[in-house]
């Protein structure tokens, strides 16, 4: 009985070497093909190429793959127009749609401010502010000025600079022009408003200037309390046209505003600008000039409130009715149209 048994187990040991045979090792690896690059075509929605270079190795087998796809950005040529807060244009070229760039050092907003105000306080080294211009037959003679350095003039009102016109020219007339301000689509209390100084002779005027729109024609402004003496036929011809202007010597440091709200047109326009201007007479008498600091335009605008209904002294009264309307243009919206009032 045991012989059979031994002689069994033999020939099964043998089969099974023979059903396993010699033991494989198979090697996997990663092989990275490309790039390549294509051109797609203006406006295509979809990518359509063919990638022809990947090559399989003999006895070898995909097994795994990706793709990856990603934009190769090329410049573009420059067509020459640049805008941006430190930049000439800035963005006085273009129409301001719900924008402002008043209240935020020049950067572009996406909403106009209710309230916003701009202060030119002239601490800067270059003769000329930034978005200002000079005109007129001496309107060089206009530029920042470190009062602590002149020999004569006014004490610093504010920081060491102010703007001045420096001149003791007979007949002599210059304007200096202040950069655009924004017309805000609420007006409520705007105004402009600057400090001055000055020592001119009696028949020579200084006055302040303003246009809507950058328009050509410019008007008169008058301060608030008006202006210190009336035209006579003594003043520089350029200032014939006006009533009063400010005349002689105001050797003090004083605040001058001026109300926008009632300018005609204002309502409508997009941009204001200011001159100040100044003409000497043929008199001989001596001048320091005109010094200007801290020119602020400020609008209020429209200020948060609510609806109110009831009785703000004492109980509701009783029995009590109200209506609010509120009229809304529906026009050119798809429904479904949904209307939220909160109410407290």
């Amino acid at each position: 009985m045991i012989q059979p048994n031994k002689h069994v187990s033999a020939v099964l040991l043998v089969l099974l070497l023979v059903l396993v045979g010699p033991s494989t090792y198979v090697q996997s690896r990663t092989v990275s093909y490309g790039p390549s690059t294509f051109q797609p075509v203006q406006n295509e929605t979809f990518v359509d190429t063919n990638i022809s270079s990947i090559q399989v190795p003999a006895n070898h087998t995909i097994i795994d793959g990706h793709i990856t796809v990603e934009p190769v950005w090329e410049a573009i040529e420059e067509n020459g127009t640049y805008f941006g807060t430190t930049l000439p244009n800035a963005w006085a070229n273009g129409t301001h749609n719900q924008t402002s760039s008043l209240a935020h050092g020049g950067q572009l907003s996406l909403a106009t401010d209710s309230s916003v105000g701009s202060l030119t306080d002239f601490e800067i080294t270059k003769m000329v502010p930034t978005g200002w211009l000079t005109m007129g037959q001496d309107g060089e003679e206009w530029g920042v000025q470190n009062l602590s350095s002149l020999p004569t003039g006014p004490s610093p009102r504010d920081g060491n600079h102010a703007l001045a016109y420096l001149t003791n020219v007979q007949n002599a007339s210059g304007c200096i022009l202040s950069s655009h301000y924004q017309t805000p689509e609420f007006i409520s209390n705007m105004s402009l408003s600057f400090d001055h100084w000055r020592s001119i002779a009696s028949d020579d005027a200084a006055w302040v200037e303003y246009t809507l729109n950058n328009q050509s024609s410019w008007q008169q402004l008058v301060p608030v309390g008006g202006y210190s003496d009336t035209v006579t036929a003594t003043h520089h011809a350029t200032a014939q046209s006006f009533s009063s202007v400010w005349s002689g010597s105001d050797e003090q440091w004083t605040t001058s505003r001026f109300e926008l709200d009632q300018l005609t047109n204002i309502a409508n326009s997009e941009s204001m600008r200011f001159r100040l201007c100044i003409a000497t007479s043929t008199s001989s008498n001596a001048r320091q000039g005109w010094f200007i600091d801290n020119v602020t335009w400020h609008n209020q605008g429209d200020q948060p409130g609510s609806w109110f209904h009831g009785n703000l002294s004492g109980d509701y009264a009783p029995n009590a009715d109200g209506t609010l309307v509120m009229p809304i243009d529906f026009s050119g919206l798809n429904n479904p149209i949904e209307l939220e009032i909160r109410s407290n």
